[in-house]
């Protein structure tokens, strides 16, 4: 959602520039295991200035191509592995995980190797729409990802947990403590805390959530049974 909201804005100014997410920054937090704002920023800010200062530039260009291509499969290597341990939480024992899981993939592999062998098996008359059909049947991950989503939430035989999901009314242990370092500063986060409307958006930090979740942890290691609230995020 951030992504899409990045590329609306970016494309109402006009600069013709996309923004996404560089699936290589995460696989750097995975293995330096620093996720502090605050380096982000000094990171970011850094790379601005090889950008505007051509003699900071060219250091960078001075790096051999064998270390630049070592840094970018072992980050590469990370986000590999973060998307497999991302199945650690859902029970492989159950006959009907393990068919979602293999038949997403398989899909995911088969069918834009046969949409790229026969781009125009898909004609639906309209020139844009079989272009958005051609870019998304030829992206494996979208594929694969579709699959599994719909094939998750329509074959039964399994409960939350056994997919892969908390219970309904409770809190991940491991989420303790840990949002804080998604909170803006405090002078900046006042701001953000003042207009209600954002608590909408998923990608924006709220203070009071955070605190509700620490108080939900703490009633959950004392045995106290939590009631659903569907206003918790």
């Amino acid at each position: 959602m951030a992504e899409g909201l990045g590329c609306f804005i970016s494309g109402l100014i006009g600069p013709g520039v996309g923004i996404t997410t560089h699936a290589e920054n995460v696989g750097v937090i995975g293995i330096t295991r620093v996720a502090s704002r605050v380096t982000m920023i000094f990171g970011g800010c850094t790379l601005i200035a090889f950008g505007v200062v051509t003699k900071l530039g060219a250091i960078l260009s001075a790096i051999p191509d064998p270390l630049v291509g070592v840094v970018l499969s072992t980050s590469m290597a990370m986000v590999g592995g973060v998307a497999i341990a991302n199945v650690q939480t859902v029970d492989l024992k159950l006959t009907r995980n393990v068919a979602i899981l293999g038949f997403s993939i398989m899909l995911g592999v088969i069918v834009p190797e046969f949409y790229e062998r026969n781009p125009t098996i898909v004609a639906t008359g309209y020139r844009t729409l079989d272009q958005v059909i051609q870019v998304l049947l030829s992206l494996p991950m979208f594929v694969g990802a579709a699959t599994a989503c719909f094939l998750d939430n329509t074959v039964g035989g399994a409960t939350r947990q056994q997919r892969g999901l908390r219970e309904r009314g409770t809190v991940w242990e491991e989420c303790d403590g840990e949002r804080d370092v998604y909170l803006y500063p405090n002078k900046f986060q006042q701001i953000i805390d003042s207009f209600p409307i954002l608590r909408y958006l998923p990608f924006i930090p709220k203070r009071k959530y955070v605190k509700e979740d620490k108080k939900n942890n703490e009633k959950q290691r004392n045995g106290v049974k939590i009631v659903p609230n569907e206003n918790f995020v």
